[in-house]
Parts: C-alpha cells; structure tokens; sequence
C-alpha cells in the first residue's frame, strides 16, 4: 500500500490506492482508559467476528427449523396410521360380537331341538398383545418425532440467545469491550457453540430413526416393497459414516459431519501449535498459482507475481509454467517504470529469478 509523504512529490499517474488512517496513541497514563484505543480496536474486533459468528448460526437454526417443521409433519402421518396396531382394531371387535350374537340366536331358536344342540360358544377372547414389529416401529417413529419437536425448541431458544448475545452494545468502548468479553467467556464456559454444532447431528439421528422404522414397517407388509427402501437407507447411512470418518484419513477432504468437525476440534485444542513458516512446497505452489489464475484485481496478481522473486529451486513450477506466470513476470520486468522500481532492484529480480526460470 502506497502512501505519498511529501507534500513535493510527483502526482501519481498510475493506480491509487486508499491508504489506511495514521496509527493513532493514547495519552501517557489512559492507555486503559475507558476511551483507549485498545478497547475501540477490541469492539470494532469482536463486532466482525460476533458478526459472521452469531449470522451462521442463524441461518443454520432457520435451516434446522423449517426442516424440522416439515419433517414433523411427515412423520406424523405415518405416526396416526402405525399406533393403531397398539391396540385392538374396534372393527374387529365388533365382528367378534357380531358373530358371538348371531351364534345366541342360532342356539334360541334352536331350542326346541336338542339334538342339534351344541355348547354355547366361548365368549371371552384372548387378552390384545401388539406384535414386536409393531412396537418397533412405534417406538422408532414416536422417538423421531420427539427428537425433533425437540430440535426445534432448542433451535428456538438458541435464536434467543444470540439475539441476548449480540444486544446492548453500546456506550464507552471500555464498557463495551469488558461487557462482550464477559459475555463471551461465559459462551465458552457453557459450550454454547458445541450446542448449537450439534443440533443438526440431532435431525440427522432423528432422519435415521424414521428410516430404520419405515424399513421395519414395510417390510411386515410386504417383502418386495421394503427391499428398495433397505437398500436406499443402507447407501444413505454408509455414505454418512464415510462423511464421518474421512476427515480423519484426510485433513483436508471437503466432505464432513457435525461430528467429525466437533472431534476435530477438540483434537486441535489438544494439538502442539505447528509452525508458522511458509514452506515453498506443492502447496506454496498452488496457493499462488490460485491467485495468478482467479484474482481478478491487477495487484493481487502483481504481488503473487513478485512474490516468486524469493522462490527457490524446491518450488514446483508446472501449475506456474502451465498458466505462463514467468512470461507475465518477463512481461512486467519490461515494462516496468521507474515510479515503481529502479533499475537496480529490476535488475536484481531479474537475477534472482534467472536462476529458476526455465
């Protein structure tokens, strides 16, 4: 970033660019003052974290409150339908009562006829006991429906919660910042966001009830209509797993769980702090070749570009070769004026970059 100190210096006949306000410092004595710069730079820091913090967790619970409020819905229509088998079908009740009628008649009228007699029929039935499918089946789909009623007050209270947690900031900036830290620390302290990470594994535990149930169900009623359901349940269930535990095998693989994310980030916590130098590796290779290609501000590829100057004989250079970063580099140390480098910081980058140029 440039910035012009010479009230004699020439115009500017290039790009401008904004340069940042002068650093300003407290009086001797009120570096800690409620007005102290520490305490304005804490507020407009934790502002923009709180920010994008508290806005994620938003839109993740009204994400998890429409899903649940549909899921609910769903699932209990097949609730109505699945509890009846927990006790006696009325209409088959009255058939019994029915026939046990007809039966008294038959013996009335026959009466007068002993010899076609026969014994009164046996008019108590056997006490009602729901098969164990049944009671699978209720006890998986009532648990799913449960859990995410449940899912969603929890979801409620938790949009309440960030409300309380980013309200009442205002005042001196002293005040402000012990009044956010206070808050923060006792986020931490009660594992508000481990909560708030674990609502989804929860309407994911609450999706895999209702399918194990719907499995059961269907397959009482007919083979051939539950297979396809098994096979879709098993593919889901295996490829959730697999989410689960292949951020374990791969540090870096896209694809992951709520819980995966939750292990790692403990394992982080626990981890030794790795270190902070910059390794001209692969990787190195293609973070910069990554901002030659997409950045779409000229400067943002100048200094990727200048930045290979220090580039040593470790670097892979074919990504760099594929998208011609050297001929853009020959093309700048060309053209170069110089208002942006003299002639002998030039001439010393083209000698640096000699000895890895192809």
């Amino acid at each position: 970033m440039r910035v012009e100190a010479s009230h004699n210096a020439k115009p500017a006949t290039g790009t401008c660019y904004v340069a940042e306000a002068p650093q300003e410092f407290d009086e001797k004595g009120k570096e800690l003052g409620p007005d102290a710069q520490v305490w304005k730079t804490y507020v407009r820091e934790a502002d923009h974290v709180d920010e994008e913090l508290v806005d994620g967790w938003n839109k993740s619970m009204d994400v998890i409150l429409i899903f649940a409020a549909l899921f609910s819905a769903i699932s209990t229509a097949f609730v109505i339908e699945s509890y009846k088998n927990l006790k006696p079908d009325p209409a088959e009740i009255s058939s019994q009562t029915l026939l046990t009628i007809s039966q008294t008649l038959l013996l009335i009228a026959n009466g007068s006829q002993p010899s076609i007699t026969s014994p009164a029929p046996e008019i108590d039935a056997p006490p009602f006991q729901a098969s164990v499918k049944a009671v699978c089946v209720n006890v998986l789909w009532f648990l799913s429906l449960s859990l995410s009623v449940a899912v969603s007050l929890i979801s409620m209270l938790a949009k309440e919660w960030c409300l309380e947690y980013m309200a009442g900031r205002t005042g001196p900036p002293g005040a402000q910042a012990r009044r956010r830290q206070q808050r923060w620390d006792g986020l931490v302290k009660w594992r508000m966001r481990e909560l708030i990470m674990m609502l989804p594994s929860l309407i994911h535990l609450s999706l895999l009830l209702f399918a194990i149930g719907l499995c059961v169900f269907l397959w009482e009623i007919h083979y051939g209509v539950a297979i396809p359901v098994v096979i879709v349940t098993a593919f889901a269930a295996s490829a959730y797993f697999a989410c689960t535990l292949v951020p374990f095998l791969y540090a870096y693989c896209p694809y992951g769980t709520v819980l995966s994310r939750l292990a790692k980030q403990f394992m982080s916590n626990n981890a030794q702090p790795g270190r902070s130098n910059v390794i001209q590796d692969q990787v190195t290779a293609n973070a910069l070749n990554w901002m030659i290609v997409n950045c779409e501000t000229p400067r943002s590829v100048d200094i990727a570009l200048q930045s290979l100057a220090a580039a040593d004989e470790g670097l892979p250079t074919q990504d760099l070769e594929k998208h011609h970063a050297w001929v853009m580099i020959k093309q700048r140390l060309e053209f170069a004026d110089g208002d942006k480098q003299s002639e002998q910081h030039q001439k010393a980058d083209e000698l640096k970059l000699t000895s890895i140029l192809p």
